[in-house]
């Protein structure tokens, strides 16, 4: 998974202005828009990568049953 999610993630950040005029059609008009809105993604897009990484290794633990409760989990518990 991880080796099919690193190389997914640098394309994404490389063609970030391409996705970006996809995604948001409407950002181009504005040359600033368009930049600050590339560079967001480009900084933001690799939080993707690493949550994935953690539900993976979460899942890995849990098949060794080794329970233990997620990030995710802690933060919506009451």
């Amino acid at each position: 998974m991880v080796a099919i999610l690193v190389p997914l993630t640098v394309l994404a950040m490389v063609f970030m202005p391409q996705i970006i005029w996809v995604i948001a059609p409407g950002f181009t008009d504005e040359a600033r828009r368009f930049s600050m809105t590339v560079e967001f993604a480009r900084i933001t897009f690799p939080y993707l990568l690493m949550i994935s990484i953690v539900a993976l290794m979460g899942s890995v633990l849990n098949s060794f049953n080794r329970f233990a409760p997620s990030p995710q989990r802690r933060s919506c518990s009451t």
